[in-house]
């Protein structure tokens, strides 16, 4: 079993790990990437600027001269990607897919806001290059849960966008307050191979909780309280595949206890910062029980002034 195991993340890493289909533009120090009033952008290389206008060679429509009035930002990318002649924008959440997290590193000041179903809510902070913060909690405040991440690359020169190996391990806790005595949370560990746009996670950790229960002794009339702790280990399987300008294909596996819960998802990509995650997700158990197809919608907005792979204006003409 253990080598089937191996042989199916090995052909994971093949498949969701290769960025064949994205074409990288030339002379990388003079790229730059273009974002209109409109919403259109386009990428390339500055021939001109005579103050009103600006020049720019892309390789999908040739040379293009822009009036300046009509432009929004111009920015620099030292690496920048096109699908089909479109530029592709970095996934604004690379940290986690539909809840679990991967191993990939927040830039400092970085960070997202997560809605699932408009339900539950969840952000996370970079506080440093490898240490972020974050909460979760719903319309009615409960549960509310609190967690810590530390997450870094394994070689910290290779280019953030090649295909390396990242390892992370959090922490997250908490309880609701219609049931005060209860504490559940879960400590985790887990690596990720691949770059931020495709790429596969294995997580194994802990859940458990705690409560606090008392005992009433009838005999002598006194009462006292004591704590119960239980958990089980669980692993879950990630995976990001990048397959268009504002798509991916992503699925989420839970292998909790006797159970297997997950399924695929589509996330799509709307500009720098949104994206709009849906899945049906299934829950089958070694007894032969199973729920299948349930849907799950999630909406993220990236928070912070620092995007991972446009970090160097070149200018601003809004």
């Amino acid at each position: 079993m253990k080598k089937y195991i191996l042989r199916l993340i090995h052909t994971l890493c093949v498949i969701f790990c290769t960025n064949e289909t994205l074409a990288q533009t030339t002379s990388a120090d003079s790229t730059v990437i273009i974002e209109m009033q409109d919403g259109q952008m386009l990428i390339g290389k500055p021939v001109s600027d005579d103050g009103k206008e600006y020049g720019i060679q892309t390789l999908s429509k040739g040379l293009v001269i822009l009036p300046k009035y009509q432009i929004k930002s111009i920015s620099n990318s030292s690496s920048a990607k096109e699908i089909n002649g479109e530029p592709v924008f970095e996934n604004p959440h690379p940290s986690r897919y539909l809840y679990s997290p991967s191993a990939i590193t927040l830039k400092k000041g970085d960070g997202y806001v997560q809605a699932i179903y408009y339900l539950v809510w969840q952000a996370h902070y970079a506080l440093t290059d490898h240490w972020s913060i974050g909460a979760t909690t719903s319309y009615i405040g409960a549960p509310l849960l609190l967690n810590v991440k530390y997450s870094t690359p394994i070689s910290p020169n290779i280019p953030a966008k090649e295909n390396q190996l990242y390892f992370a391990t959090g922490i997250q806790g908490g309880g609701a307050w219609m049931a005060p005595s209860v504490i559940f949370g879960v400590g985790f560990a887990g690596f990720t191979y691949g770059n931020p746009e495709s790429n596969i996670t294995i997580n194994g950790g802990f859940l458990g909780y705690t409560e606090k229960r008392s005992n009433y002794d009838y005999s002598t009339g006194t009462a006292s309280f004591s704590r119960f702790y239980d958990g089980i280990p669980a692993f879950s399987l990630s995976f990001n595949k990048r397959i268009a300008p504002k798509t991916s294909l992503m699925g989420e596996f839970w292998f909790i206890s006797n159970t297997l819960v997950g399924g695929p998802a589509l996330r799509f990509y709307s500009g720098k910062r949104n994206s709009i995650d849906f899945a049906f997700l299934n829950a089958v158990g070694s007894d032969g029980s199973s729920i299948i197809g349930i849907p799950f919608i999630s909406w993220t907005q990236r928070i912070g002034n620092k995007m991972q792979f446009f970090r160097n204006p070149l200018n601003r003409l809004n």
